[in-house]
């Protein structure tokens, strides 16, 4: 349905396009077209060459940049696999190709031949400028420390990332079949990182305790829990309401999830599990007081079986003191850096080469008052939630349990990101575009947001209010334990 024509004086509206049904499109065509002429060329001449590896590797390439263009969403399936697999980790001869920067750009301009050919605008949402403003503010802080080369790709990345979730997840069946590849993905990660715990492979702790990791942005135990986490809040999201054999694999795939972060021996992991478990059980019960008690339960359970490590929260311990010195530095910072803050990256040469332990910390620190503003309003509008427009598709609740578990994995990951620097990670714009990607594709691509006057200063006070009220929330937890 089209939205209503009015003054852009007096009121502004985020609307998501209805998704319509695929239909032959001429982009495809000339992509065959192209493979057929280009694979037997590059097969001919590498052959000659004796370079049958080369030929491999572009063939491959050809396959899946064509794969891309001809449908875009592949892209996004390809950019999880990337992000949880960390092939130029393993793989020796694809180390430093940054596969992942390529394959954004490459479906980025994927999207926006077939919205041009096919005539189909793009995803509107609050999120859009706010993403664009956090990456524009984080770059430009580089200019003139000679790190803008370095850095900016990896945050160009990240904007593209949530771009492109919003844009190209925009039905019931895509919706699926992204939170299908996470839940897929993050599985594979917690076998894997179980497989290198049991063949000697973990990381010791003070030489005695071992802890599972596994490869690239998962080498840290506390990085590597917070993204499992995310995956079994999206499990268990579907272990009761699927067919039964759907739900047996699920309910596996989530014990495993589970044994996996309790051998990470993340204590911000196991306060991010507690969020999961406690959250899931007050979804799963209507009766709300029968839920809490068997939340109290299996969260009784879990500190009970998790190592000790995971049990012990001394403010006076070593690392965890540590912490609350690092964050009174970073908010010595931001007094003097209110604005724009030290510059992204940059928090470390301010703390003799220690991050700060805590994303939002990070955040304010490096990119100030600004760049916290636009981060913090990305999570603002993830947990809100936009009215239904007149004729839009009727939420069922399938739709409420999918935006549920979507808000759910995103808090667990923020839980466990309040202990640890993970405020470029690309986990967590995957889960920050779920809640929102849910709401696109439930309402047939017609959800509003309604921004006149009075709505855009209530927004923007309120994450006004939300950004101070963190900062100030650090400053007392700094006061009281440091």
């Amino acid at each position: 349905m089209t939205a209503p024509s009015t003054s852009p004086l007096d009121t502004a509206e985020f609307v998501y396009p209805r998704a319509e049904a695929p239909q032959p499109q001429t982009t495809s065509l000339l992509l065959i077209l192209v493979c057929a002429l280009l694979i037997p060329g590059l097969l001919a001449y590498n052959l000659v060459t004796n370079r049958e590896a080369q030929v491999v590797a572009e063939v491959l390439a050809v396959l899946g940049v064509a794969a891309i263009f001809a449908w875009p969403f592949v892209g996004v399936v390809l950019l999880i696999g990337l992000v949880y697999v960390r092939p130029e980790e393993s793989i020796v001869a694809l180390q430093g190709m940054r596969l992942t920067l390529m394959v954004s750009l490459v479906t980025l301009l994927a999207l926006w031949v077939h919205a041009f050919v096919d005539r189909k605008p793009m995803t509107k949402s609050p999120v859009n400028p706010l993403i664009l403003g956090f990456g524009a503010i984080a770059i430009f802080t580089t200019f003139g420390r000679g790190t803008t080369s370095l850095l900016a790709p990896d945050m160009t990345k990240l904007v593209v990332l949530v771009f492109l979730v919003l844009n190209l997840v925009r039905t019931r069946q895509r919706y699926q079949a992204y939170v299908t590849s996470l839940v897929l993905f993050t599985s594979y990660l917690g076998a894997y990182s179980t497989y290198l715990y049991y063949t000697g492979r973990a990381m010791k702790y003070t030489g005695v305790l071992d802890r599972s990791i596994a490869t690239g942005i998962f080498e840290d135990p506390n990085g590597l829990s917070a993204a499992l986490v995310c995956g079994l809040a999206l499990a268990l999201g579907r272990v009761r309401w699927n067919r039964r054999a759907s739900s047996v694999m699920y309910l596996a795939l989530s014990a495993l999830l589970t044994w996996s972060i309790l051998l990470t021996n993340s204590r911000g992991g196991l306060l991010a599990l507690m969020v999961v478990v406690g959250g899931y059980f007050l979804m799963a019960f209507r009766r709300k007081t029968v839920a809490v008690a068997v939340a109290v339960v299996m969260l009784g359970g879990l500190l009970a079986f998790a190592p000790s490590r995971m049990r012990e929260f001394d403010s006076n311990e070593e690392s965890a003191n540590s912490r609350f010195w690092f964050w009174d530095n970073a908010l010595q910072q931001l007094a003097s850096h209110p604005l724009l803050g030290v510059g992204y990256g940059e928090f470390p040469d301010v703390n003799d080469g220690m991050t700060a332990h805590n994303s939002f910390v990070l955040c304010f620190a490096e990119l100030g008052l600004v760049g916290y503003f636009c981060w913090m309003g990305c999570l603002y509008f993830c947990f809100r939630k936009a009215p239904r427009e007149e004729g839009a598709p009727t939420e069922d609740e399938d739709d409420r349990r999918d935006l549920y578990s979507a808000r759910l994995a995103l808090a667990a990951y923020l839980m466990a990101c309040f202990w640890i620097s993970r405020t470029y990670n690309p986990i967590l714009y995957l889960m920050m575009s779920l809640p929102i990607a849910q709401q696109v594709s439930s309402s047939g691509g017609t959800v509003h947001f309604p921004m006149d006057s009075t709505a855009r200063f209530r927004h923007l006070s309120n994450v006004l209010m939300l950004s101070l009220g963190s900062i100030a929330f650090v400053w007392v937890l700094v006061q009281r334990f440091k």
